[in-house]
């Protein structure tokens, strides 16, 4: 015989096995678990004049954090108990499932503050100003299958006409989106299994090609402004350009350089700059103690004039922390870079930006026969076909480059 869960909780009501109360306390106290379970950030006390005060934050409906607090801790949780019924009965949308995604990355420290910055950039980008999104935003997520999405990201790269790089962003947040979005059962949907089966041509990709030209400084132009560089040996910011071309760091590894980094002929390349925007939006700078790859903690070969330049570096400033400081404070990756615009134009050569001079280091290393392994060390790169590949150009002005060809085929 089979017994319904009505009838037994009418019969252990009726004799008084139970009491009912008691029932619906523990059936209270396992969802109030489920629930604080779902919040992504920590709750904390702390001492407010001479009372205890309870915190925690919640994301509000434009995604900007926001601190909340109670004056216990059991007031506090029962706030975030009725917060996450109140969206329990308003299935989550992509954009409320992104900043909880997003959220708990930050919370738990799984991402930096610049990949945060990038991700809302792109979700903005692809999701909110993309009018071919509009479907799939209105709604909620647990309804969104196959063809919603698949049309989304057709349309997406058709209309917006992305490149295979830009899709690659976008699909990392689809990704992440809907993986969280299971995880916190908002959906049954496999994402793995979607994008595993979306049959994408390459035709439907824009190839962006930039004219080498624009990505490289070629000999003569190098001859040039090296030239410029160290005649002006009192301005520390040319000196640290100066160091980039003899070195080939990135810009935020070279405003990140402390003198004691220097190792013999050798430079530990073990922390980069970041930029970042505050809860305000507002644009921040910091030093980050890793640099930008696993592979970019580093040690670099100077050669001797680039350890002449750290010298004239150390002349400017002989007490700072770091290398390229200024009246106390260290010069800012954005700083060499106007220093470099301003450089050009001076100099009438076409500017191109400081990540060309580390192009150009990398194609002098690979065209003077310097071995795979080395380049990669240098570079700080993890696979040599990302040196080739990205930044390996000739470096020969037309004039050399027709003669070298002439010469060798002259039949």
């Amino acid at each position: 015989m089979d017994i319904t869960k009505n009838e037994i909780l009418s019969y252990v009501k009726e004799h008084d096995i139970f009491e009912m109360q008691s029932i619906l306390d523990v059936v209270k106290t396992d969802m109030d678990k489920k629930y604080l379970a779902m919040h992504p950030f920590s709750i904390w006390s702390s001492n407010h004049n001479g009372k205890i005060k309870w915190y925690t934050y919640f994301n509000d409906e434009n995604g900007q954090r926001k601190q909340m607090m109670r004056s216990t801790k059991k007031k506090l949780e029962q706030e975030i108990v009725d917060y996450y019924k109140r969206k329990e009965q308003t299935p989550p949308s992509i954009k409320s499932v992104f900043e909880e995604w997003i959220s708990e990355k930050n919370e738990y420290h799984e991402i930096t503050k610049q990949s945060n910055d990038r991700y809302r950039n792109d979700f903005k980008r692809f999701f909110i100003n993309n009018p071919f999104a509009k479907e799939i935003m209105k709604t909620p997520i647990k309804y969104i299958d196959d063809d919603i999405l698949e049309r989304f990201i057709k349309k997406t790269i058709a209309e917006l006409q992305l490149t295979r790089k830009a899709y690659s962003g976008m699909k990392t947040l689809i990704l992440g989106i809907f993986k969280y979005a299971k995880k916190k059962k908002y959906t049954d949907f496999s994402i793995s299994n979607f994008i595993g089966d979306l049959s994408l041509s390459n035709r439907v990709f824009v190839i962006n090609k930039k004219d080498k030209e624009s990505l490289i400084y070629n000999d003569l132009e190098i001859e040039i402004i090296v030239d410029y560089l160290k005649s002006h040996k009192s301005d520390i910011r040319c000196l640290g350009i100066l160091l980039q071309f003899q070195s080939g760091l990135r810009v935020g590894e070279l405003c990140s350089l402390k003198y004691s980094d220097l190792k013999g002929r050798m430079l530990h390349i073990q922390r980069t700059e970041i930029h970042y925007k505050d809860e305000n939006g507002h644009n921040k700078y910091d030093i980050q103690e890793h640099p930008k790859s696993t592979a970019g903690n580093r040690y670099v070969v100077l050669p001797d004039t680039a350890i002449d330049t750290i010298n004239a570096i150390k002349k400017i400033n002989p007490f700072g922390e770091y290398m390229l400081m200024e009246n106390g404070n260290i010069i800012k990756g954005s700083g060499i870079r106007r220093k470099l615009v301003r450089i050009c134009k001076e100099l009438d050569i076409s500017y191109k930006a400081n990540h060309s001079i580390r192009r150009s280091y990398a194609t002098t290393l690979i065209d003077s026969g310097v071995s795979d392994s080395n380049v990669m060390l240098q570079l700080g790169h993890e696979d040599i076909s990302t040196s080739r590949k990205y930044y390996y150009f000739s470096k020969s002005v037309e004039s050399q480059r027709i003669n070298e060809i002439l010469e060798a085929v002259n039949i």
